[in-house]
């Protein structure tokens, strides 16, 4: 399910890329027709066919979208992750420079040669490609596609670095004017943090966090959930109401979480000498949402809401269970995808005056 997930969220930032690179692809040609008419006073040089040329750049942006998405975003992006963000862009644009140029001199040689029918390393041969390469019309191309190609790298980063879809959100300004909205929230925490970091040290704890945090990460958004904040060692996800009921995909994204950690027992069992545990609370209900900051802008929720998920989330370790719900949330799941609910009873939550029914589950 994991790799499902990650394979089409590849695919999608590839497909939109290509659609991208095509619309692009057609503005090349209208600047090459301005800059002919700028050179030509008398107009353009009938020896230029724009809608050739247009027809050339929408076929370069869909070959390029496609080929270079594909390498942008299942090899370059993920190991830009690991690189300092200038970094990343820095070598995404050295790695441009350097395909464009190999493809340029090949076929500037195939064209050169073709025509002259001289060896490669002939003197005429290399004269007539370097006129090629550093034509105008070569150089307007090499700043147009470099620029297409960081651009979108530095896009690509900067989404991560939002959150699945919270980039889209600033872009079409979905939450400018604050609204509300009907969620459920997730919070899960490590288990014996405090105890962990005194063992290992607070610079191994940091890995452990950053380690588990990124392996989680796909388990999230193969179930439809947003990572909505990282809060030491606990994580907050949320699903819109549809994505989250939609085959139990919020309890399911804890236990296919269980299933990446155990699978990757070793390595932390190797890193830090254990595998680390945890527990999450479940609730849903209403919250008001909306851009707040105007240095570092964010996607804030508030509503009573996240203040009850995470209480519940408290009672965990009270009653020796990984999981607890909350019934609100229960009755509109299917249980039969889920396990079984089992009710520990009606608690009262701290700061809270009501008590709350909460189940677990059991047979998962």
């Amino acid at each position: 399910m994991t790799f499902n997930a990650r394979f089409r969220i590849k695919l999608e930032k590839v497909t939109i890329i290509t659609v991208a690179f095509m619309l692009i692809g057609t503005l090349l040609p209208l600047l090459n027709k301005i800059l002919l008419n700028s050179h030509h006073s008398l107009g353009v040089s009938p020896e230029y066919d724009f809608t050739l040329d247009l027809l050339l750049g929408i076929l370069s942006g869909f070959s390029g979208g496609l080929l270079g998405g594909i390498v942008l975003v299942f090899l370059i992006n993920d190991k830009m992750r690991k690189k300092p963000f200038g970094i990343g862009i820095m070598l995404t644009a050295v790695f441009f420079v350097l395909i464009y140029y190999f493809t340029s001199f090949l076929i500037a040689f195939t064209q050169a040669t073709s025509k002259s029918e001289l060896p490669f390393y002939h003197q005429e041969v290399l004269s007539k490609v370097m006129d090629l390469v550093t034509a105008p019309m070569s150089v307007v191309t090499f700043m147009h596609w470099g620029l297409v190609v960081v651009g979108t790298q530095f896009m690509l980063q900067v989404n991560d670095k939002f959150g699945q879809g919270v980039l889209k959100y600033f872009l079409i300004g979905k939450y400018h004017k604050p609204g509300e909205e009907e969620r459920i929230f997730m919070f899960l925490d490590l288990k014996s943090s405090t105890t962990i970091a005194e063992k290992i040290g607070h610079h191994d704890y940091f890995n452990l966090l950053k380690d588990f945090y990124s392996d989680i990460t796909y388990p999230i958004i193969a179930t439809k959930g947003e990572i909505y904040q990282y809060v030491g060692d606990e994580i907050v996800v949320s699903w819109k109401m549809n994505n989250g009921l939609k085959n139990a995909n919020c309890i399911c994204c804890f236990y296919e979480i269980k299933k990446k950690i155990n699978q990757l027992s070793d390595k932390y069992h190797h890193k830090y000498g254990f595998v680390p545990d945890f527990k999450a609370g479940f609730h849903l209900g209403k919250v008001t949402a909306g851009e707040i900051g105007i240095i570092k802008r964010d996607i804030v929720y508030t509503g009573d809401v996240l203040n009850t998920c995470a209480r519940i989330q408290e009672q965990c370790n009270h009653h020796g269970v990984e999981i607890l719900i909350s019934e609100d949330l229960i009755k509109l799941i299917k249980t039969s995808a889920i396990g079984y609910p089992h009710k520990i009873g009606d608690i009262a939550l701290r700061g809270k005056e009501e008590k709350i029914a909460l189940y677990t589950l059991s047979g998962v």
